[in-house]
């Protein structure tokens, strides 16, 4: 499965889903997401320290 504007250049392994550009397997992509969004949350943690 290839999610929505996701940039396929080379042959990927099948019964997958896929996400992102570069392409990665859309649950380890969507994972760095969710960090992602958390980040200045953390640094607001580390400040208080």
């Amino acid at each position: 499965v290839i999610l929505g504007q996701t940039g396929v250049t080379k042959s990927i392994e099948g019964g997958k889903s896929y996400f992102g550009t570069p392409i990665e397997e859309s649950r380890v992509k969507l994972k760095e997401l969710a960090y992602i969004k958390k980040i200045p949350q953390i640094v607001e943690q580390l400040k208080k320290k």
